[in-house]
């Protein structure tokens, strides 16, 4: 089921579970790895879809569809719009 992007300022949760209803860009509270789904990526539940990035932080400038639990080691984002 799709879940809800917050609005502009809200914080996002990493979730190995269903997929934004739209994409955002989004800035990283921290720095560490991203686990992501890019927004012309398939729509999956799997983590090993996703694609990771290693040392991200402040903005992260591109267009995200869901950020994975799995493989994410920072714990804090804020949709950037």
């Amino acid at each position: 089921m799709a879940k809800a992007i917050p609005t502009n300022g809200e914080r996002l949760t990493p979730n190995d579970s269903g997929v934004f209803a739209s994409s955002g860009t989004i800035y990283v509270n921290g720095s560490g790895n991203i686990n992501v789904l890019l927004e012309d990526m398939v729509e999956s539940d799997d983590p090993n879809d996703g694609i990771i990035f290693e040392g991200v932080s402040g903005d992260f400038p591109r267009s995200v569809k869901k950020v994975f639990a799995t493989n994410t080691t920072i714990s804090s984002f804020i949709l950037d719009k």
